[in-house]
């Protein structure tokens, strides 16, 4: 039979594919099929020659070693903090320390707003007679203290007929009280928020200029403290004179027409933390907080809306249409309402150096065409007085005087007494020194119809007709 050759792929130890080729020749009797089957088996199991050896190195020759690939590293996460945002600067006329803010007042026209930078001190004063400011607003910019105008003495801040005018978050000092701290003459809407006025005769001055009254004089929030005189002037934390529609809104007015171990001398009598004279009209005072005055915590010639407020430790806390002396009134009387305010304590009267002169009484009033007293708590005067009746409310009668003792007051004939007067829902813990108790009638006052919840009333002369 004829010899056939055949060639397979086998795996050799490597693991690689090889060819293998044999021959099948039958034997006699064999079948061709199983010869062929025997040389394929003989093919794949025939040993795979060893490969041959891989020659040694020469000598001085240094085989490198295998590189070894890098270990993976993960790298770690980092969180980025959020992004700064930086505000904007608001558009207006900024004032770093160092700069002349009265100078970038003076440049401002309607509408511009002056930034002066918080933390910043200023020494520069401002008063321009020929100045007209109108629709301009002065303010704090910035992170820190609020910014501080302070003179050595002077005003730090005069304005005539200013219009529209907005001064938010400043500091107004003196080193030596010689003058008002803010002086408005003749403004028009003017408003105060926010601010601080210290170390001045007059905190805050607000007149006519010439013909010119003020109008709407708005004070929000402020803290009027410790100003007061070394020569014995008149002295007050807020002066308002011929000004139309004056508020007074929250804030604190301390401590002011006086000074310990200062002599008040004669003036003593006349400083107050809030005078508003019998020229103005329209007066609404809320929410204040008005305390340790020289004289009057609030003398409101003008009447008005007296609201929310705490009276503390003021020799005399308020009056209300009442005027002594040659100041102008009210013709007619004065209209308005004293209601939910709390008068706490007293305190003697100036700070004369051995000069104790007491007055303890909440309320005085007189020339009150229209008004109510209600709602009010009086509570923790000081010890019996024998100078005043210490009565909580205290209804009186105008003393005018003329400039000098020869002449008349001129408007001596268009004051009245009291006019229609309701005084209901009070609590009073006052005490007394009068006949009869903590609740005390006047005995001339034969109109008078009392109620138990009524506090400590003194009528003094005056016929009034009470409800």
């Amino acid at each position: 039979m004829a010899t056939r050759k055949y060639t397979i792929d086998v795996l050799d130890d490597a693991g690689q594919e090889v060819k293998r080729v044999f021959t099948a020749q039958p034997k006699v009797g064999e079948s061709p099929v199983s010869a062929e089957l025997a040389a394929v088996l003989d093919a794949a199991f025939r040993p795979v020659p060893a490969p041959a050896p891989t020659p040694a190195p020469e000598p001085g020759t240094v085989t490198p070693p295998p590189p070894v690939s890098p270990p993976i590293v993960t790298p770690p996460v980092v969180v980025l903090p959020p992004p700064v945002v930086v505000p904007p600067r608001p558009a207006g006329i900024h004032v770093s320390q160092g700069d002349n803010w009265a100078e970038a007042v003076r440049s401002a026209k309607p509408g511009d707003t002056v930034w002066l930078a918080a933390g910043g001190v200023w020494t520069t004063q401002l008063a321009d007679t020929a100045l007209r400011l109108k629709g301009v607003t002065i303010a704090a910019y910035g992170d820190g203290p609020a910014p501080l105008i302070t003179v050595n003495k002077g005003s730090a801040l005069t304005l005539w007929r200013a219009i529209e005018l907005v001064i938010n978050g400043i500091r107004f000092s003196a080193r030596q009280p010689t003058a008002q701290g803010v002086r408005l003459l003749g403004c028009e809407v003017t408003v105060l928020n926010g601010c601080e006025i210290t170390g001045f005769t007059i905190g805050l001055a607000a007149e006519a200029f010439g013909a010119n009254r003020g109008k709407a004089l708005n004070m929000v929030n402020c803290d009027v403290h410790d100003n007061y005189s070394q020569t014995g002037d008149d002295s007050h934390g807020v002066y308002v004179d011929a000004c139309d529609g004056i508020q007074v809104r929250g804030g604190r007015y301390h401590h002011n027409g006086w000074r310990e171990s200062q002599p008040a001398g004669a003036s003593r009598m006349r400083n107050h933390n809030l005078y508003i004279t019998g020229e103005s009209r329209q007066l609404s005072v809320t929410e204040a907080r008005i305390s340790a005055a020289c004289s009057h915590g609030l003398q409101a010639r003008c009447g008005g809306q007296i609201v929310g407020n705490q009276f503390i430790d003021n020799p005399i806390h308020m009056s209300f249409g009442l005027v002594n002396g040659a100041g102008p009134i009210v013709p007619g009387g004065v209209t308005g309402k004293i209601t939910r305010n709390l008068f706490l304590g007293e305190r003697p009267l100036g700070s004369d150096v051995g000069v104790i002169e007491r007055r303890g009484w909440a309320i005085e009033a007189s020339n009150v065409k229209e008004a109510e007293i209600s709602g009010n708590v009086f509570a923790n005067n000081g010890p019996a007085n024998p100078q005043a009746s210490q009565a909580a409310i205290k209804l009186d009668l105008c003393r005018l005087t003329g400039k000098d003792a020869s002449t008349p007051h001129p408007q001596a004939k268009q004051v009245i007494k009291i006019g229609k007067l309701a005084i209901f829902e009070n609590s009073c813990t006052w005490p007394s020194n009068a006949p009869g108790g903590p609740v005390w009638v006047g005995a001339a006052c034969d109109e008078l119809r009392q109620q138990s919840s009524w506090p400590a009333v003194d009528v003094a002369a005056v016929r009034a007709s009470v409800r």
